[in-house]
């Protein structure tokens, strides 16, 4: 799984950043002692002859520390102190109250705090108070017992009642809930290795999580009783850290495939090295293991910790990688607990609690979010594409749907242009041949009726040959001569008839005609128009002009006069419906007025 830039909103980094604080923050108060008669905040020093403050810590440093000492305990009329509790201390411990001892671990390993502080929740007897003591003085004698630390924190007394909240949720969250964040994250780890092999995530990340999966169990071990063995693991867990951390730090850089700088890489390096060398030369040497961890594990971790948590936070946040900024962050929040801790260790602040665990707890909850917003944006990213491959499905069925419906077309005009082109050829091998033989039998008469059907014949010739060359796969024609071939047909005939023509055609030699079948259709609606000025109409003289007006418009006007008015019957008759008709396939517009004398027919070009 590849850690690439991701549109990942700010506000969950600032989440991550802020989860530990607010986890620590919620513990501090929840793990915090509310309710108690008073507080024990100070003790006499019996090894020193002299008063001192609760909490205090010391370091061992393999010379058996023990330190003797009490403090008083009081009655309170109002609320009988029944329990003395302290949040925590650290070694083996003994407290009497008039020589008869209430606890006492000193003989029970398995009661003896090893590697972590302790809660100790004492009994008082029933008659420690009396009717004239009210104030009883309780011995105590604590040491080290394979213990790096010796100390003891504030006390409170009161009644059980005070105390049981705290108890049960510090039983909770110590030995349920962390153990069980540390299997979930172990789980984890199983998961993503049985995903690794499926090619779903990088070994490298599988890595990194085994890393942190290592450091929560050797700290989980860590709880084991002392009589068990975990008395060696502090040292062995303090030695491994800075390994497990640089390590980290690997692995969070190769997760980050857009980040190709590797110099923070040589610090991780160097510390590995050098805990390498540590553990070979430690036995040799023979470095108290108390001196060892103070001196170089400790620093050593936060150091490391610090710098690569820092460093690979702020890449992983530029580059917007939310899981690896997750573990830089976890690395980073490991690095200040690390250091909380020491420092409650020392004595330089005052805890109830270790803050190490929290690491595990916002681990496992950043990992949680991170992963569930990487899961969230998978799926929302396949539903992205879902939907968009949906939409392209749609206009390429819509695209299909108009491709057919052109093919359609096509394959509906090449029919029409097979039976156009066999009308033709019928037309032209048999019309054509009848009218030519007309034309040569009466071709040279001397009677004018024989010699007036001669060019009857030719006209007709002629217009058979408009016919022919208005065939689709021809290139188109111009509407002049389309126009100039009706009027040579019609001059004399018009003359004939009595009827003198006028034309007026020169400006079509510029009008770009869309197609032959328009060039024909203009040429049916002349046609079509001097017949009806004619034969209808009786004029005695027809103007044919063509112009061009302003607007880039060609108009075709026919205006007829000499003869009978155009009447309103007239203009609803079956010849004008075919010029309408014709004039509206070629998207043209008609319109026939009718003027003293004949009528005027203006045809708008396309």
């Amino acid at each position: 799984m590849s850690s690439r830039p991701a549109n990942q909103s700010r506000a969950w980094f600032y989440l991550i950043i802020l989860l530990p604080f607010l986890l620590y923050a919620a513990l501090s108060h929840l793990l915090s002692v509310q309710h108690y008669s008073y507080k024990i905040d100070r003790y006499f020093d019996l090894t020193e002859n002299s008063q001192a403050k609760l909490p205090f810590r010391d370091i061992d440093t393999g010379l058996n520390t023990v330190i003797v000492g009490h403090f008083a305990v009081a009655n309170d009329p109002l609320s009988p102190v029944s329990h003395l509790y302290f949040p925590n201390f650290e070694g083996s411990m003994r407290v009497s109250i008039d020589g008869a001892v209430i606890f006492d671990n000193l003989d029970i390993p398995s009661r003896i705090s090893a590697n972590r502080m302790t809660d100790l929740l004492i009994a008082l007897p029933e008659r420690t108070f009396d009717n004239s003591q009210q104030t009883v003085k309780a011995h105590f004698e604590i040491g080290a017992t394979d213990t790096l630390f010796v100390g003891l924190s504030e006390g409170y007394a009161g009644r059980i009642e005070d105390f049981q909240s705290i108890v049960s949720l510090k039983s909770f969250l110590y030995e349920l809930v962390r153990p069980s964040l540390a299997a979930l994250l172990i789980i984890g780890s199983l998961f993503l290795a049985v995903l690794m092999g499926s090619g779903v995530f990088k070994v490298e990340f599988l890595g990194l999580i085994a890393v942190f999966a290592v450091i929560v169990i050797v700290t989980a071990i860590s709880l084991i009783p002392a009589s068990q063995g975990s008395k060696y693991l502090l040292f062995k867990t303090l030695l491994f850290t800075p390994t497990a951390v640089a390590l980290s730090a690997y692995l969070i850089e190769n997760s980050l495939t857009s980040y190709h700088q590797r110099r923070m890489l040589w610090l991780a390096l160097l510390f590995s090295v050098i805990s390498g060398i540590a553990i070979a030369i430690a036995p040799v040497v023979e470095v108290h293991e108390g001196s060892f961890i103070l001196f170089y594990s400790v620093p050593a971790t936060i150091i490391c910790s610090l710098l690569l948590g820092l460093h690979y936070s702020v890449v992983a946040f530029r580059n917007r990688a939310l899981v690896a900024f997750t573990l830089s962050m976890s690395l980073l929040s490991f690095a200040l607990s690390v250091i909380h801790d020491t420092l409650t260790k020392v004595g330089l602040i005052h805890a109830d609690f270790l803050s190490v665990s929290l690491t595990i707890m916002a681990l496992c909850l950043s990992l949680t979010i991170a992963l569930a917003l990487g899961a969230a944006e998978s799926i929302n990213q396949l539903r992205s594409n879902q939907r968009n491959l949906t939409l392209s499905l749609d206009q390429q069925s819509k695209l299909l749907e108009q491709q057919f419906v052109e093919r359609q077309q096509l394959l509906d005009r090449q029919l029409n242009a097979q039976h156009r082109a066999s009308l033709l050829t019928d037309l032209h091998d048999g019309v054509l041949n009848y009218l030519s033989s007309i034309y040569a039998m009466s071709e040279g008469s001397r009677n004018g009726e024989v010699g007036h059907i001669n060019k009857l014949a030719k006209h007709a010739m002629n217009e058979i040959r408009v016919i022919l060359d208005t065939d689709v796969d021809h290139s188109t024609g111009s509407l002049l001569v389309t126009c100039s071939v009706l009027r040579e047909q019609v001059t004399q005939t018009l003359a004939y008839m009595g009827c003198t023509a006028n034309w007026e055609l020169a400006v079509l030699e510029h009008y770009p005609s869309p197609t032959n079948q328009t060039n024909l259709e203009v040429f049916r609606i002349l046609q079509e128009a001097l017949h009806n000025a004619t034969a209808r109409a009786g004029a005695t003289a027809v103007t044919v002009t063509a112009k061009q007006q302003r607007q880039g418009l060609y108009t075709l006007t026919v205006v007829n006069s000499g003869g009978q008015t155009l009447a309103a019957a007239t203009r609803q008759g079956h010849g004008v419906n075919n010029m309408h008709a014709r004039a509206k396939r070629i998207k043209g517009q008609l319109s026939l007025i009718s003027q003293p004398g004949g009528a005027c027919l203006t045809l708008t070009l396309p």
